[in-house]
């Protein structure tokens, strides 16, 4: 008998914490929507809240190791997880667009707003990051050189096209125009990937949180950059003595620095932020409760 009452209380625990989770949620979001210039209807909790459930398993996906790399000497027996290489982003990204694509246009998506087939959006997603097969991921921090970032990308992303069967050749032009778009954040569905990349990362570290190994950084790194001091100084959490969660100050990066929120069209992705950060962290940020009230993208 006490087992089983245990185990009631335990449910009963999780749903009062899913209900209070969901009302923090729905209220967070119609503030984001206020401050939106896109006329967002906001995604629904519970809808929300299963699907970060569903991508979260994905976060775990990316740190599982295939069984063979240990029973034919690829590493070390007791070795069982990694931690995320650029497939392992890959494959997050390609599920939260996929659910992206499914909450704006329904399951039975041929076409989205700009003419690109659902297989060319996600082959896009699938390319996108094989450049870094030569140069590595280079770190998105505000130092590195975008412009010719952008110019080996577009080069190497043509030469790859090349091997492409000639049927295709109509098909290769979109999916390279549509890696453009990206890049630029100049369409639609440009937008929806470059924001599906970005978000990715902060859901992959705050699955780390979770798991507490959280990604973090002092302020006396000799990697840090303005940026990241910058965000370091608004951050409320401290994960200990003048250190800092990554995934607190890339999401202000997210909202206050480069405001990437500005690309969510639909605030799906806005959504998946913030409904993934109560589940981990259980609790909302101050400093953006803070913009809730002060018209912080009224000289935008």
């Amino acid at each position: 008998m006490h087992d089983y009452f245990d185990e009631f209380d335990q449910k009963v625990s999780d749903i009062l914490d899913w209900e209070r989770k969901c009302r923090h949620y729905s209220r967070i979001m119609a503030e984001e929507a206020k401050l939106s210039s896109n006329n967002w209807d906001v995604p629904e909790a519970t809808e929300m809240w299963n699907t970060t459930r569903q991508i979260a398993e994905f976060t775990i996906a990316s740190t599982i190791l295939r069984s063979y790399l240990w029973n034919y000497g690829l590493t070390a027996p007791d070795l069982r997880c990694t931690y995320e290489s650029d497939a392992g982003h890959t494959n997050l990204m390609s599920a939260i667009v996929e659910r992206a694509l499914c909450y704006i246009y329904g399951p039975d998506i041929h076409y989205t707003e700009d003419g690109y087939t659902y297989r060319e959006v996600m082959e896009a997603v699938r390319r996108h990051d094989l450049p870094e097969n030569l140069t590595g991921d280079i770190p998105d921090d505000g130092t590195r050189d975008d412009y010719a970032k952008a110019k080996a990308d577009a080069d190497y992303q043509r030469d790859f096209s090349r091997f492409s069967p000639s049927r295709n050749a109509e098909s290769e032009k979109r999916i390279l125009r549509l890696l453009e778009e990206m890049e630029g954040k100049t369409s639609p569905t440009g937008k929806l990937i470059y924001l599906a990349d970005k978000i990715s990362a902060i859901i992959m570290v705050l699955y780390y949180d979770s798991q507490y190994q959280p990604p973090h950084r002092s302020v006396n790194s000799e990697y840090n950059t303005l940026r990241d001091v910058k965000e370091m100084r608004l951050c409320d959490k401290v994960y200990s003595k003048d250190t800092y969660y990554v995934s607190e100050m890339w999401t202000i990066d997210y909202f206050m620095f480069r405001r990437l929120v500005k690309y969510d069209d639909t605030g799906f992705f806005t959504a998946l932020l913030v409904m993934y950060t109560l589940q981990v962290h259980h609790d909302w940020y101050a400093w953006r409760e803070e913009n809730y009230s002060d018209n912080y993208y009224q000289d935008s």
